[in-house]
């Protein structure tokens, strides 16, 4: 199987996207990974945590001072800098495949210019053109379906994150409940 330029140009454009994908799944997992562990150290203790991201600190001490607002202005800031990075595994889920296709579409146009200039259309004519074709769907589908899986993944695990944050918040804001008999 020889590959020509413009197969070489998708594989490689294939594997540019492989990478920035794993680069985008391992920092967002190590992100959230540290943002949960932050917010679960809250809960478990919330004069005494310290927190390793400064921005979930941040949040806390601006809603101690300003109140609701801050909350929402908060929880907006907690979903930008949790969602960076997300585009790239939506744009690489959606476009693998049409760029493993396009590698599928030049192996294709391959196997025909190979049947013009033999002048015979048998086995050994067509065969690697169109197992160049095949590996570059499989390519495309390989790097797609990663892509779509961790992008699912990390968007509901965003969005818990964003509740649990929004309840700490509030309870920061609310201040300790007091438990026991009311005075008359």
């Amino acid at each position: 199987m020889t590959l020509g330029t413009p197969e070489i140009v998708v594989f490689v454009i294939l594997g540019l996207y492989s990478v920035v994908g794993v680069a985008v799944i391992f920092e967002k997992y190590r992100y959230l990974a540290q943002a949960a562990a932050d917010l679960h150290a809250r809960l478990a203790d919330r004069q005494g945590a310290v927190l390793k991201l400064p921005a979930l600190a941040k949040a806390f001490d601006e809603v101690g001072k300003h109140g609701a607002s801050a909350i929402d202005r908060e929880v907006a800031l907690m979903q930008d800098r949790s969602t960076a990075g997300m585009v790239y595994l939506a744009t690489i889920g959606n476009t693998a495949p049409f760029v493993g296709l396009f590698g599928t579409v030049l192996g294709i146009m391959a196997a025909f210019a190979g049947i013009k200039e033999s002048g015979q259309a048998g086995f050994d004519t067509v065969a690697g053109p169109l197992s160049s074709a095949l590996v570059a769907t499989a390519a495309g589908l390989g790097v797609a379906i990663p892509a779509v899986i961790f992008y699912n993944y990390f968007g509901r695990r965003i969005q818990s994150l964003l509740v649990e944050t929004r309840y700490l918040l509030e309870r920061e804001l609310a201040g300790p409940i007091q438990l026991g008999e009311k005075k008359a």
